[in-house]
């Protein structure tokens, strides 16, 4: 019984670690590899940046946050819960595109409640990789 909780406890931890490596490229479209050409209007996508600006439009009570210097979201509303440098992804829709001349401009909007922190997550990645490491030495100690 003992070898079996100390293999669980190893395999928590691999997990625990491969999610962490892997998190949250494997689930999120980074900010900076968003083509607007790639998208029709209206559809949705989920993005991950670190907020480089974010700056409240009074005249349009909307928040302008930009992710990783490249793309702006707008968010209706006054946002003071992010700042700059906070690791965040984001679900967004591409609302509508501007054709100016040979160029392009896409809106994407979203709204508070689907910004998330990546500092949380990656938080509960680590609790699942000590609580591994917990178990597995459980196992270790059930057998002595």
């Amino acid at each position: 019984m003992h070898k079996i909780i100390t293999i669980l406890g190893l395999v928590i931890v691999i997990l625990g670690i491969i999610l962490l490596a892997i998190f949250p490229s494997i689930f999120y479209k980074s900010a900076k590899e968003v083509n607007i050409e790639n998208y029709r209007d209206g559809e949705k996508i989920s993005v991950y940046g670190v907020i480089t600006d974010i700056a409240y439009l009074k005249i349009f009570n909307i928040t302008q946050i930009t992710l990783d210097g490249s793309l702006k979201v707008y968010a209706p509303g006054k946002i003071t819960s992010w700042h700059e440098g906070d690791e965040v992804y984001v679900e967004i829709e591409k609302n509508v595109t501007l054709k100016i001349g040979n160029n392009e401009l896409a809106i994407w909007v979203t709204s508070p409640s689907n910004i998330h922190s990546v500092s949380e997550i990656r938080n509960y990645l680590y609790t699942i990789i000590i609580s591994g490491v917990i178990v597995g030495l459980i196992g270790v100690l059930v057998r002595k």
